[in-house]
């Protein structure tokens, strides 16, 4: 039943490390993983308050530091001045949302296409500035000011960034509408912007497939781990260590490099996170993320598929606390199964079990010339509580 399993478990370390040899029993199986990866594979670990992370059932107290505020990094579109009122509904509908107590009030806004009026009387307790307007471009030069404001933050401590977007300013529908304010008030909640030391992405629902990413793209992370990652437009370049010469490099040989822009820019595949569907995978798209997300429900789990209804999903207020759909947890929370989407990437081999562990190693090499997988991966785990069966307390 696990032979595949097996199979990948002695390519991933082939180079390594040799394995013993597996029983055929299932818990000699885990009990080989334990050993040879070193990761606790019965460790389940969530957060239920602002004080406590519960983890192999001991509660240990979270050291309280002093918190920066939430820097917001915004990509704004509006196609035509015919636009201007729907779309200026949209941003204070998410600006709205903003809390000084957590967040930078000054928004960094990227702006494509027409140039919106904005007013900040109109925009709660947030303000703005246009760092730079364009008319053209995408998601991909709001993320690059991201990643290069990470970059030059990256050793000071506890640093966060939260990405949004005008989803639904290029097509409105209610679907898009559903998907904009469910992941508003997962990038904008205080569970996010109080982020765990084990955590460096928190969005309202990571999903592993059929590549790690959140559907629509709205998160919060950390600078430390955000700069790690490859800029999110070509060129491919990484941020060369400071004692050399804290200079831009290429990541990869310019020949490989050059063959990966293509691959990841040059052909859409929403299977696979390329195109401009990378744009949705590149957050989490190094191997020592330790991502999280917050909704308990199983309905949703990437797409647009059964988004939720409640547009209070985040509320504090003591008449919506029963409505609360939250539990910040590393994610992915549920198993492989809960996943799987039959009506997407059928026939690609993206959602299936045996493929996971060697496409995961395939995009870790294109992207960071990382080969072979640390014990403390994500996906072991995740892996596991599959075979296993069980979800994250």
């Amino acid at each position: 039943m696990f032979a595949w399993l097996r199979e990948k478990m002695k390519l991933s370390v082939r180079a390594k490390r040799s394995l013993l040899g597996w029983a055929i029993s299932v818990v000699v199986i885990l009990q080989d993983l334990q050993k040879k990866y070193q990761y606790p594979v019965t460790t389940t670990t969530s957060w239920h308050s602002n004080t406590n992370i519960h983890s192999n059932n001991t509660t240990l107290t979270k050291k309280k530091t002093e918190q920066q505020k939430v820097h917001i990094f915004y990509n704004l579109f509006t196609q035509s001045s015919n636009d201007e009122a729907r779309v200026r509904k949209i941003v204070e509908e998410q600006f709205a949302l903003v809390d000084p107590t957590l967040h930078e009030p000054n928004v960094t806004i990227t702006s494509i296409g027409h140039p919106l009026p904005l007013d900040n009387a109109s925009l709660g307790n947030a303000s703005y500035h246009i760092r730079q307007h364009h008319q053209e471009g995408d998601e991909y030069l709001t993320l690059h000011a991201l990643w290069e404001f990470c970059r030059a933050n990256q050793h000071k401590e506890n640093v966060r960034v939260a990405y949004l977007h005008s989803k639904g300013s290029y097509t409105p529908n209610p679907t898009n509408d559903k998907l904009r304010r469910f992941l508003t008030q997962g990038a904008l909640s205080s569970e996010c912007a109080d982020l765990p030391p084990s955590c460096d992405v928190c969005s309202s629902r990571m999903s592993p497939l059929p590549h790690p990413h959140t559907s629509g793209n709205m998160w919060l992370a950390r600078c430390d781990y955000v700069s790690k990652l490859i800029s999110p437009s070509p060129p491919l370049l990484a941020p060369k260590k400071k004692e050399e010469g804290g200079r831009e490099e290429m990541l990869l040989p310019k020949e490989e490099a050059a063959a990966a822009m293509a691959t990841l820019h040059n052909n859409d595949d929403a299977c696979k996170g390329r195109g401009r569907y990378f744009s949705e995978h590149w957050i989490h798209s190094h191997p020592s993320v330790r991502p999280c997300d917050l909704y308990t429900g199983k309905e949703f789990v990437w797409a647009y598929k059964n988004i939720p209804d409640e547009a209070l999903l985040f509320s504090s207020s003591k008449e919506e606390e029963g409505k609360k759909k939250v539990d910040l947890q590393m994610a992915p929370r549920f198993t492989f199964s809960d996943y799987v989407d039959n009506d997407w990437c059928q026939n690609d081999g993206t959602q299936r079990m045996e493929n996971f562990v060697a496409l995961r190693e395939e995009q870790y090499r294109l992207l960071y010339n990382v080969t072979g997988l640390e014990g403390d991966w994500w996906g072991w785990d995740f892996l596991h509580r599959s075979m296993m069966g069980y979800e994250k307390d």
